[in-house]
């Protein structure tokens, strides 16, 4: 049976809610009409000028397409570099990006266990970026895992590196409509992503409609820190949201040169983040300063977005810290019959 064959009870027409039917390279409704194309081994369930770069900027989800479409055409490979081949003094530089990182990232961000991920399983990775996660979920258990993505880069990435598993589908969406009906999935982590939407809450309820009774919802996003952090913060995304994705760039790897002067000082490193981000690895400082939209958020309010939509939260909720917070807050839960 072709893969795409398998998902076809999982989805449905984005213009009618009605069944779709695999067809050589198309998902297709039959009450409609409606034809949803397979280009280059993913479906699409976006407009046509999501499928590349263009200079498309009405909207925010067409700005954080091309973004974040180029973050991971230019950094397919995070993720996936072997520890071996990163030299010793340039480890804080590939931090995040090796394959043990990677690792240790699936289990203290994504939080899947093994059986979550096993046999008749289905998997959605609500914001997949270049598959690094959906690779380790996938390769941890045997059931079928769905990356999402709705950067034209991201899903060609997240395509390439992870061809060579048959339990891997990506598709590139929009997670304020997604193609799938409802109650369909055992499981979902989105990390890093809901923030970037505009409306992370209404992403989180479009998520939860999908996800069944006793599915668990892994959600990572990033946190509201002290408020002269924020206003930093503030400050620089005003400017850097204005910039090209080329300028962009070149800020990346100005912030990461900076970085490495700082970390030369006692404590400096710890010390700069209590106002304003900033990190060795030249995507985390592209990640953080170009997105074109990144909301903060807080345990209580990520916790009422899991009660709004019947989920039991499984993990103990943090106190709200004065001055020193994470940078990111993480909540698990499981949808109650």
């Amino acid at each position: 049976m072709n893969k795409f064959s398998k998902i076809e009870s999982l989805l449905k027409c984005l213009k009618c809610n009605h069944d779709l039917h695999y067809e050589f390279e198309r998902f297709t409704c039959k009450n409609c009409a409606a034809e949803f194309p397979i280009i280059d081994n993913i479906p699409r369930f976006v407009p046509e000028n999501f499928w590349n770069l263009d200079q498309g900027s009405a909207t925010i989800q067409e700005k954080t397409k091309n973004y974040f479409g180029f973050q991971w055409d230019y950094f397919k490979d995070w993720g996936f570099i072997k520890d071996k081949d990163v030299p010793e003094n340039e480890i804080d530089l590939y931090r995040g990006g090796r394959i043990s990182d990677r690792k240790s990232a699936f289990e203290t961000k994504c939080r899947l266990s093994n059986s979550e991920l096993g046999k008749n399983n289905v998997i959605l990775d609500a914001g997949c970026g270049n598959g690094r996660y959906t690779y380790e979920a996938a390769t941890r258990g045997t059931g079928l895992v769905i990356g999402i993505d709705v950067g034209y880069g991201s899903v060609t990435s997240a395509y390439h590196n992870t061809k060579e598993l048959n339990n891997v589908i990506i598709m590139q969406c929009d997670l304020f409509n997604l193609p799938f009906k409802d109650n369909v999935f055992t499981g979902c982590f989105s990390n890093g992503v809901l923030m970037h939407t505009g409306n992370a809450s209404k992403a989180f309820d479009e998520i939860s409609r999908t996800i069944k009774p006793e599915g668990v919802f892994v959600a990572h996003l990033y946190n509201r820190l002290n408020p002269i952090w924020e206003f930093n913060d503030h400050i620089i995304r005003f400017v850097t949201t204005r910039l090209s994705i080329s300028v962009n760039l070149k800020f990346a790897k100005f912030m990461s040169a900076l970085s490495k002067k700082i970390n030369m000082l006692p404590k400096g490193f710890e010390r700069i983040n209590y106002f304003f981000r900033l990190q060795p690895s030249i995507i985390h400082m592209h990640d953080w300063y170009s997105a074109p939209i990144a909301t903060h958020h807080t345990y209580k309010e990520l916790a009422g977005w899991f009660k709004k939509n019947n989920f039991r939260i499984l993990d103990e909720i943090p106190e709200r810290g004065l001055w020193k917070q994470p940078w990111a807050i993480n909540l698990k839960g499981v949808k109650q019959k």
